[in-house]
């Protein structure tokens, strides 16, 4: 949010140092100054009340977000990463779905074909890293507990993408004031929750349910929803943690600009497909990266390589980077319409 208050400062000093000072002359093209003409200042158009954007707007992708965030985080606990990443594939289904109803988009022949082979290969990696991990316990209620969660995560998620692009799209805001904004109510919403969460003790949950919780003892007999004093103190204890979390936090302010950058010029839907591409980098970085440590390595996998390989060919034709010429798959792309 500061870093968008600096600019608007910068912008406003900009067009004022551009602007004449009343009776200064005006200098023609040859340099002479002219008759002095008193500065009339330009009226303002008035503005539509009902696209002007109030602070606590703000608060609704933010609370899309934070309950995003969190029941996606409470889901792991649950479900196997490998499950995690494969059903995190279906917010694109939810993002179409949203905008077609909210927004109005229309969607055509290579746009749903784009959808469907992304699908397709989020399915294939999310299938190789099931079949690696060996024999499977079978599905049990706490699964069926986190499949749940991780649905209603990416609704929410959905629902966070869909109404950014409302705001952009129908009241003109701007991608870092929206980015800074979110953080702010978020940041707000989460102090008062985490004090709430705190005095939430779970020793008479269910053993399922209990797996949300965190023990605050060393015998496992007391639980708390949340206990954040403990958790400061364990991150403060290590400047590895502290660094790895300041890092985090800009990496993850630069990916929410970034994607909402990407609905301002493209859409939702195609946030959603791009967000996808990103197991393709995290699975290089540790295919090449000499000092990943064992328990973390990848291997190849040509199964694996095959999903991305689909990542990657729904992505360029969702986006007409490639036109399929037959089947009316060109019939109503950007450069035919």
């Amino acid at each position: 949010m500061m870093i968008y208050i600096q600019k608007k400062l910068k912008e406003r000093q900009i067009q004022s140092s551009d602007l004449p000072e009343k009776g200064v002359p005006l200098a023609n093209e040859s340099g002479e100054n002219t008759v002095p003409v008193p500065f009339e200042e330009k009226k303002e158009e008035p503005v539509d009340p009902s696209k002007v954007m109030k602070l606590y707007y703000f608060a609704i992708p933010a609370c899309c977000d934070l309950m995003a965030s969190t029941i996606m985080n409470l889901s792991l606990t649950f479900l196997p990463s490998s499950v995690n990443e494969m059903m995190r594939g279906c917010v694109i289904i939810f993002t179409a779905l949203a905008s077609m109803i909210f927004l109005k988009a229309k969607y055509y022949r290579h746009h749903l074909l784009g959808i469907i082979i992304v699908i397709c290969g989020l399915t294939v990696v999310g299938l190789n890293v099931i079949l690696n991990q060996g024999e499977s316990e079978g599905f049990s209620k706490s699964m069926l507990i986190g499949v749940v969660l991780m649905l209603c995560s990416q609704v929410f998620s959905a629902s966070m993408y869909i109404v950014e692009e409302k705001f952009i799209r129908g009241r003109n805001a701007e991608p870092l004031m929206i980015v800074g904004m979110e953080g702010c109510w978020g940041a707000s919403i989460y102090v008062v929750l985490l004090f709430i969460f705190y005095f939430i003790k779970c020793d008479s949950w269910d053993k399922d349910f209990q797996k949300m919780c965190q023990p605050v003892n060393k015998e496992n007999t007391e639980f708390r929803f949340e206990d954040t004093i403990l958790a400061l103190k364990q991150m403060f204890t290590s400047g590895k943690i502290i660094g790895l979390t300041i890092l985090y936090i800009c990496s993850i302010a630069t990916f929410n600009f970034g994607g909402v950058s990407v609905t301002k010029y493209a859409s939702a839907t195609s946030r959603t497909i791009i967000n996808t591409l990103r197991t393709i980098l995290i699975w290089t970085f540790f295919l090449l990266n000499p000092y990943v440590p064992e328990s973390t390595e990848e291997h190849w996998s040509w199964l694996q390589f095959a999903g991305f390989l689909l990542l990657i060919t729904g992505t360029i034709i969702y986006n007409e980077i490639v036109e399929i010429p037959c089947g009316g798959f060109n019939e109503n792309t950007k450069r035919a319409i």
